[in-house]
C-alpha cells in the first residue's frame, strides 16, 4: 500500500528536476511511496528527463495552470495517504528528508509540517537574508512571531483526509499555501521541521521571475482582502499606521545592509536599491492589477 505520494510542480525545470527526483528515489524512509510530477508545457527538456525515471508524468494544458489546481490534480490523481508538495527547484539537503519530514503525520496524526528551506549561499544573497529567517536550524520559537508565509508548497507534507476537505483554493494566482494554513492551522497540529531541509534558490539575475512572483502576490494581496477578508501586509491592526510601516521599511533596509556587510556580499550593497525597485514596482502593478480584478 502506498503511503506517500510526492507532487512536484514543474515548469522549464531541466537543470533540478533530474537531480530532485534521484533525490527522492534515495531516501530512506521505510515506507512505500510514490512520484508524481505536474507539468505545465514545458518547453525544454524537463519532460524528456522525467521519462526516464519511475514516475507518474502529468501533462497541463496550457493556460491550465495555477498553484493550487496543480497541486489539487496531483492530489485526486494521488494513490497515497500522505501528499508531499516539493517545488522542481528544491533539492532535498539528506536522505532522511522524506521520513523526517512526514514522520509526525504518520506517527500521531499531525495535519501537516513543512520543512526547512536552506538558501544557495551566494545564489541571491537578498533571498539569502529572508530563507534565513524563516527557516532557522531550529524550532522552538514562538509560532505566534512566525512570517505570514513561512508554511510553504516548496517543503511540506499534508494529510489527505484534511486536504479533502480544504483543498488548495484555484483561483488565487500565488499564496495558496499561505491561505490554506490559514485556513486548517486551528484544526490541528502544524509542525516546522528543520531537520528535513531542501536547498532551495532563485538566482538574482533572473529577474524577470522576481518580478512576476511578486507581481502575483500583489494579485494575490487583493485576493485575499476581497474574498476572505485578510490583509496579508500588516500582521495587526496596530501595525498599519504610517509611523510603524515606515519604522518597518528602515528597520528592513538597515537590517539588509547589515547582513550583506556581513556576510561579505558587497556587489550586493550596491545592486540592493534596484533589487528593491523592481520588487516595490511589480507589487505596486500587482496590486492595481488586483484591484482592477476583484474591487
Amino acid at each position: 500500500m502506498i503511503t506517500i505520494s510526492v507532487i512536484i510542480r514543474v515548469k522549464n525545470e531541466e537543470k533540478a528536476i533530474g537531480k530532485l527526483i534521484e533525490q527522492i528515489l534515495c531516501q530512506k524512509i521505510g515506507e512505500e511511496y510514490e512520484i508524481l510530477v505536474i507539468d505545465d508545457c514545458s518547453t525544454d527538456n524537463t519532460r524528456s528527463i522525467v521519462a526516464r525515471y519511475p514516475v507518474r508524468l502529468i501533462k497541463l494544458k496550457p493556460k491550465q495552470f495555477t498553484f493550487g489546481y496543480a497541486l489539487n490534480l496531483g492530489g485526486y490523481t494521488s494513490k497515497g495517504n500522505i501528499l508531499v508538495n516539493v517545488s522542481a527547484d528544491c533539492i532535498p539537503a539528506n536522505d532522511r528528508w522524506l521520513k523526517i519530514l512526514t514522520r509526525p503525520l504518520i506517527n500521531y496524526n499531525a495535519i501537516a509540517t513543512y520543512g526547512r528551506q536552506i538558501p544557495n549561499y551566494g545564489a541571491n544573497p537578498f533571498e539569502e537574508q529572508t530563507l534565513e529567517s524563516w527557516y532557522p536550524p531550529y524550532s522552538s520559537y514562538n509560532k505566534l512571531d512566525l512570517p505570514r508565509k513561512a508554511f510553504s508548497n516548496a517543503n511540506c507534507a499534508i494529510q489527505k483526509k484534511v486536504w479533502i476537505h480544504y483543498p488548495f483554493n484555484e483561483d488565487i494566482v500565488s499564496m495558496e499555501d499561505w491561505l490554506w494554513y490559514e485556513q486548517v492551522k486551528n484544526l490541528g497540529q502544524v509542525e516546522y521541521m528543520p531537520d528535513a531541509p531542501v536547498y532551495h534558490s532563485h538566482p538574482v539575475s533572473r529577474l524577470g521571475r522576481l518580478y512576476r512572483r511578486v507581481y502575483r502576490d500583489g494579485i494575490a494581496t487583493i485576493y485575499l482582502r476581497k474574498f476572505y477578508n485578510i490583509d496579508v501586509r500588516v500582521r495587526r491592526k496596530t501595525d498599519s499606521s504610517i509611523m510603524k510601516m515606515t519604522k518597518s521599511a528602515i528597520y528592513y533596509i538597515l537590517w539588509t545592509y547589515l547582513f550583506l556587510m556581513r556576510r561579505g556580499y558587497y556587489k550586493a550593497l550596491i545592486l540592493f536599491p534596484f533589487y528593491q525597485i523592481i520588487h516595490d514596482i511589480a507589487y505596486y502593478k500587482g496590486i492595481q492589477e488586483g484591484k482592477r480584478l476583484y474591487l
